[in-house]
């Protein structure tokens, strides 16, 4: 046993010969000098100081107390005496729960002589708020190595160097309020501070390394990667890849800048300076003398560029997405020049681009553009209001008592002061004010592609009532004559922004044509565009500014003629966009043009708009309604009222719009119209009745069209796109007046639009009370209509009552609404009906037909009796689509036709026998749009009548006919050879003429063999005819056209292409009155006269 224990006591002795005296100190011991260890660290310094080896090694970390009043501002809570090293052995000294604010470094080095080396390593140092620095080198001539030392949450810096010499290897610090090091003489030093830092060391603060001491940089040394920011009052360095906010770099001289001022004084000629991303207070500068002033905030005195660029050094090219802001906060109310601006550009050739420019207080400008500043540039940037945030914590009382609210009022953004040359101001967004021009009188200025979109006064005075931009003069006398002056204002969008104001200038020209308006009543909003000086002949009807409209001179106002105007006057708006929001009191017609909007009111008879582009919507005073475009008003009742080929554009506007809203009209007809982007496409108050839509198309449409208590609703052939389609709703004032006389089919509901307060519907009849709209006891029948697919959801497309009884079939299952279409589709089983022929209404002669129904195929012979003294002009007979059917005059006077597959109708004019006719036609009149060709073809011996002094000018043509009047117009040459058409014979009056077309290659038949001499000339025949005659001729065929245009392009045959664009390029047809071609259609003998006049009188030079 005893053995046993001997053993192990031998064994543990070993053990602890192996283990440091550290681990053998007493308990609570903290340091260590040599073997030997001490409860304090000044008991330690104090062996140390006696000790050969200087070293102090702590074995703990240790929390150290706040030193407390009597220990002095400014005194550290533990020194390191002079050539001692402070080995940390990767422990902590902790001063987390100091109180005194900021009166106490942490650690101290202080007053060491020169020639000592005092050295702190391997330390971690905690502080809180309220202490300062963790380490503070203060006096010391000897040299102070800081290296792996940590510093971490201290109220000031992590290491303040005052008039010492340090040196920083592997520096780590953050969360220190000040930030990493300071460089300071220091209060009572005259040692010259000296700091240098290594490439290992990490600075996490935003504040790397700064110092006080201008122009001494010399006495930091940083990194190769770290470079100078240089400020007002103090310089700052970093390493390069953190500079990328609150800094400007000068890239010619390779330095950064705290600040935008100094930046701008230091600049030299063409020098370009980048604005990073932050925050620049411009302060007043009672130091510099410009042009014998002080006080200046930003005076740019030389030719520099300034720019905004993002966090790695981009410029900034997009005025929305600028990231540096420039403001003051600091008052100035001298009233000296000098004082008035944030921004005075007093230098040819500056540029600035890319920057938040914020307004300054007390009626003063962003930027003030002088005479002596030629070649201006201004690009990208965003004028705005200041922030409220910027304003935080500021008292009234040091912006001169002026309130937030109060601050952000004031403020022009851009003001060209003086005869500016050469000037440019692109792509800048104005959320603020806007320009204002003063004197300029011989200015050249170019304002493009800017968007206004603010609604301050450039001085809330009500002298200058604008803000998108304006003119003033405050010379002596004013100026008012700009006629030198070039000032071209284009390519820019109004947003709902301030007026336009040159009513001063009397003289001179300012082009604001091609911008795009929106939310702005031009009439009101250019104010002096009624005089000469305003020029705006066109505006863009769309932001992304792809299409023009010319506008009519503002000097013109559209509602002056209609005040002018008598009843059943036509104005004729010649196309262009008449600005303003008008009001009729009277019954006209207005076409061809574009409006903002109009609003009829009083007890009115057939008002007529055609071909008229609404572009806005307007409240009326009359009524508490939403805003519409078109508002009818009857005092008592509107009747017969006509919209027809017209387009509502509804405004980009957050407010409730209507295209259409009525109230007491009686008869309106609403057809081949377009009502797009309204948040309800029409509303029909109380007391409206008979409503007709008709072949309308409807695009994204909240709200659909509002029938209330409508008596009398037609609503067929209409589109529906993304557009919720229709409600029927009683009376709000009397439940039981409900929407009666409907007919809803032939529409196409392609698609509902987003909810509105009444959900997503096709038609909807009930109210949102629930209320049925529909009379008692009657059912709604919505059949024959497509509701967007083959097998509708009517639960979600049909809003109604449980009990209200809907009846949807038949209804279409494509879009294309053919009878094969219908869900219920049977074909015809009625074996070769007899078809209806109906004879048309007509004056001053009677029509019979004989049989009065036939079945498909039979001929049928019309038989025409004039009345005494007049004679047959025009006879037609078209089928159940609207398509001519075939006619042939016979020569008892007679005409016969053969009977299509469906009813037909026959007209029929006659004119006076005394009326001028061409002679010696006795149907065609003086008035007739053929006249003219007729009597050409007639006197140039191209085309003959048809007997009995008649044209037949309705009547087909052959093609016999027209390779005839070819030949004849060719003087009738001899020809010789053999036919190359089997059903040519020889010694027809047609014969030679068909023989001299071939061999001239301007025929090739309908085939190889066969020419068909009688069958009727369609109009791609006709074309493709005189093309072939005109390349014989050597005529210029080159002309081309594109046919896109036309709906029934694809229809023209391949063969007929290139004749068929020639012949449109030529003007030598023009289409049909629907717009189409109708290549297949046959030519009537009044179209081939015309053809002919065309083509001899444009092409055969």
């Amino acid at each position: 046993m005893k053995r046993k224990f001997f053993a192990a006591f031998l064994s543990l002795c070993m053990v602890m010969s192996l283990v440091p005296m550290t681990a053998l100190a007493a308990e609570g011991d903290v340091a260590q000098v040599g073997d030997t260890t001490y409860p304090t660290l000044q008991a330690a310094f104090n062996a140390a100081n006696q000790a050969t080896n200087k070293e102090v090694k702590l074995i703990s970390s240790i929390t150290v107390s706040d030193p407390g009043p009597s220990a002095g501002y400014g005194s550290a809570a533990i020194v390191v005496p002079e050539g001692i090293t402070l080995d940390g052995n990767g422990y902590a000294i902790k001063a987390e729960t100091w109180t005194s604010e900021n009166q106490y470094h942490v650690v101290g080095v202080m007053n060491t002589k020169a020639n000592t080396t005092t050295t702190i390593e391997n330390l971690t140092i905690v502080g809180n708020a309220n202490t300062k620095s963790g380490i503070h080198a203060y006096n010391c001539e000897g040299t102070v190595n800081l290296t792996g030392v940590t510093i971490k949450n201290c109220g000031n810096a992590a290491v303040q160097v005052n008039g010492s010499t340090v040196t920083a290897t592997d520096l780590t610090t953050s969360g220190n309020t000040w930030g990493g090091v300071n460089v300071d003489r220091g209060t009572n030093v005259t040692t010259t501070a000296s700091f240098t830092l290594d490439a290992t060391s990490s600075i996490a603060e935003p504040v790397k390394v700064w110092t006080e001491l201008t122009g001494q940089e010399n006495i930091i040394a940083v990194p190769n990667t770290w470079k100078q920011v240089k400020g007002s009052s103090n310089n700052a360095y970093a390493p390069t890849d953190t500079l990328t906010q609150n800094v400007v770099y000068n890239a010619a001289k390779g330095t950064y800048y705290q600040s935008l001022e100094l930046a701008v004084k230091e600049a030299d000629e063409d020098n370009v300076l980048n604005v990073y991303p932050g925050n620049y207070n411009i302060q007043q500068d009672d130091t510099t003398t410009v042009q014998n002033q002080t006080g200046w905030y930003l005076p740019i005195n030389k030719s520099i560029t300034i720019q905004g660029v993002d966090a790695t050094g981009e410029a900034i090219t997009d005025a929305t997405k600028t990231q540096a802001n420039i403001y003051s906060t600091d008052y100035s109310d001298n009233g000296a020049w000098a004082t008035q601006n944030l921004i005075t550009v007093l230098a040819d050739n500056v540029t600035i681009s890319g920057l938040t420019i914020m307004n300054k207080v007390a009626a003063n400008k962003a930027i003030e553009v002088t005479s002596d500043a030629n070649d201006f540039s201004i690009t990208s940037c965003k004028f705005a209001p200041i922030s409220e945030e910027l304003l935080e914590g500021i008292e009234a009382s040091t912006i001169g008592g002026y309130t937030y609210a109060e601050y952000k009022e004031y403020g022009a953004s851009l003001y060209f002061n003086g005869d500016v040359k050469d000037a440019t101001v692109e792509g800048n967004y104005f959320d603020h004010s806007g320009i204002t021009f003063d004197s300029t009188k011989s200015a050249s200025v170019s304002v493009t592609n800017n968007v206004f979109a603010g609604e301050k006064n450039w001085n809330n005075s009500p002298d200058y009532t604008y803000s998108s931009i304006g003119y003033t003069s405050w010379a002596s006398p004013a100026v008012t004559d700009i006629s030198n002056a070039n000032l071209e204002i284009s390519q820019n969008q109004f947003i709902e922004a301030g007026k336009i104001n040159f009513s001063k200038v009397e003289k001179g020209q300012v082009n604001v044509s091609a911008n795009y308006w929106e939310g702005m009543d031009l009439t009101e909003s250019i104010v002096g565009g009624d005089n000469d000086a305003v020029k705006m002949d066109t505006i863009y009807t769309d932001k992304d500014m792809s299409e023009v409209i010319e506008v009519a001179p503002l000097s013109k106002t559209l509602q002056s003629k209609i005040d002018a105007a008598g009843p059943g006057a036509v104005i004729d708006l010649e196309g262009k966009y008449w600005p303003g929001n008008l009001e009729i009191t009277k019954n006209i017609t207005l076409k061809n043009g574009s409006v903002d909007t109009v609003a009829a009111i009083g007890d009115l008879e057939n008002l007529a708009f055609q071909n008229i582009t609404f572009r806005s919507a307007s409240n009326v005073v009359s009524l508490d309604s939403n805003p519409s475009a078109l508002y009818l008003q009857g005092t008592n009742t509107i009747s017969n009222v006509l919209v027809e080929n017209c387009i509502f554009q509804g405004p980009d506007s957050e407010d409730t719009t209507v295209a259409i809203t009525t109230v007491g009209v009686n008869g309106l007809t609403v057809k081949n119209s377009t009502i797009d982007g309204y948040t309800i496409s029409a509303y029909h108050n109380p007391g409206t009745e008979d409503v007709t839509y008709q072949e309308n198309t409807f695009k994204n449409i909240l709200s659909g069209i509002g029938f209330i208590g409508t008596d009398g609703i037609t609503v067929t052939g209409n589109t529906f796109e993304n557009a919720n389609g229709l409600r029927l709703e009683p009376d709000w004032s009397n439940n039981d007046n409900k929407c009666t006389g409907i007919d809803i089919s032939g529409n196409k509901f392609v698609s509902v639009s987003g909810e509105d307060t009444h959900g997503q519907y096709a038609v909807r009849a009930q109210n949102s009370a629930g209320k049925s709209g529909i009379a008692e006891d009657t059912t709604l029948d919505l059949g024959y209509n497509y509701w967007g697919s083959a097998n509708p959801d009517f639960d979600a497309l049909i809003v109604a009552p449980n009990d209200q009884e809907i009846v949807v079939e038949p209804y279409y299952e494509a879009s294309t609404m053919r009878p094969q279409d219908l869900n219920t589709y049977r074909p015809p089983v009625i074996a070769n009906p007899n078809y209806k022929i109906t004879i048309g209404a007509m004056e001053n002669g009677t029509v019979t037909a004989n049989p009065t129904a036939a079945k498909a195929g039979a001929t049928v012979t019309l038989t025409p009796v004039p009345d005494e003294g007049y004679a047959l002009s025009t006879l037609t007979v078209t089928d159940r689509f609207g398509d001519a059917v075939r006619v042939t005059e016979n020569s008892d006077g007679t005409y016969t036709f053969t009977m299509p597959n469906g009813q037909v109708t026959v007209n029929a004019t006659f004119v006076e026998t005394e009326a001028p006719v061409a002679e010696p036609f006795i149907d065609v009149a003086e008035g007739d749009w053929f006249y003219d060709a007729v009597v050409y073809a007639y006197q140039n011996e191209l085309m003959d009548g048809v007997g009995g002094n008649r044209f037949a000018p309705n009547s087909e043509t052959t093609r016999a006919q027209l390779v005839t009047i070819l030949y004849r117009l060719e003087g009738e040459p001899a020809v010789s050879g053999d036919l190359p058409f089997t059903d040519v014979e020889a010694g027809i009056w047609y014969t030679d003429a068909i023989l001299w077309a071939a061999q001239n290659n301007i025929v090739n038949g309908v085939s190889d063999t066969e020419f068909a001499p009688g069958d009727d000339l369609t109009r791609q025949q006709l074309v493709t005819i005189l093309y072939r005659y005109a390349e014989s001729k050597g005529y210029d065929v080159s002309a081309s056209a594109d046919l896109s245009g036309y709906p029934d392009a694809g229809q023209v045959q391949t063969y007929a292409q290139p004749a068929m664009a020639w012949a449109v390029a030529e003007n030598i047809i023009q289409g049909m009155e629907d717009g189409t071609l109708k290549p297949a259609g046959n030519a009537s003998r009044a179209q081939i006269a015309t053809i002919l006049m065309r083509f001899c009188e444009d092409v055969a030079q």
